[in-house]
């Protein structure tokens, strides 16, 4: 029998942001028993999903880059040799772009619960609610990074320059953003993925922390440590300890 086509599964959840932004451990656990039914391992394959075409038929493919929208695309850095890790297939919003270079937050950064919050904080400036083809988010970066969400914003943050792209962008259309962000698409190379995560989760508690001693109260200390801590899979190991020192 053959497998259903990947965008009649986004149709099924199009506009449905608030249930997985009100319940998010009951939305993912949900959606990847869909995903794991109708897909098995395919999900998983970047290049599969990249290819995949849209509601409209279309590959969804361009040459072009727009702020304010999210694109997939295959990433070869030009001193990868200096990295300690990198993203081949980036899912990135895409919020400034010059001739030969576009900075964007890159979701695969996170685990899938800040993903969560992080498109939770970014739907505040999203141009057309509920969402529509037509919606974009269109967000100030110095805004972005100095709010009480910078500990979300600021790890995934990345410049990505044109000739680093291998690709063409495939352009994510708004009514599947929340699902194609919660895909286990992420391809990491030289580090695996929980490593990538504890990185990025000690940066946002290195945030959090400048963040509360600037503009924070106590209850923000709180509820950032507990945030935060809750997203290490080994309950043993607290990243947020210094928090408390605040």
């Amino acid at each position: 029998m053959p497998q259903k086509r990947i965008d009649e599964l986004f149709q099924d959840t199009r506009y449905d942001l608030d249930a997985c932004l009100n319940n998010p451990p009951e939305w993912f656990k949900n959606e990847t028993r869909k995903l794991e039914t109708e897909y098995g391992s395919q999900i998983s394959n970047s290049t599969r999903v990249m290819f995949a075409d849209q509601a409209s038929g279309d590959t969804g493919f361009t040459t072009t880059i727009v702020p304010g929208e999210f694109y997939m695309f295959r990433h070869d850095p030009i001193q990868k040799w200096a990295l300690r890790y990198y993203d081949l297939s980036p899912f990135t919003f895409v919020f400034e772009a010059g001739r030969d270079w576009f900075r964007g937050l890159n979701f695969h950064y996170l685990p899938y619960p800040s993903r969560i919050h992080l498109l939770q904080y970014l739907m505040k400036y999203a141009t057309i609610k509920p969402v529509n083809d037509r919606t974009r988010i269109l967000i100030d970066w110095d805004e972005a990074k100095d709010s009480s969400s910078g500990y979300l914003v600021q790890p995934c943050e990345q410049k990505y320059w044109m000739g680093e792209v291998r690709t063409r962008f495939k352009l994510i259309e708004p009514r599947h953003w929340a699902l194609m962000m919660m895909l286990p698409c992420e391809d990491f190379f030289r580090a695996h993925k929980s490593r990538v995560w504890m990185d990025k989760m000690k940066h946002s508690a290195e945030v959090a922390k400048d963040y509360v001693a600037r503009h924070g109260t106590p209850e923000d200390v709180r509820k950032m440590r507990d945030y935060l801590d809750s997203l290490v899979q080994d309950k043993k190991v607290t990243i947020t300890r210094e928090l408390e020192e605040v």
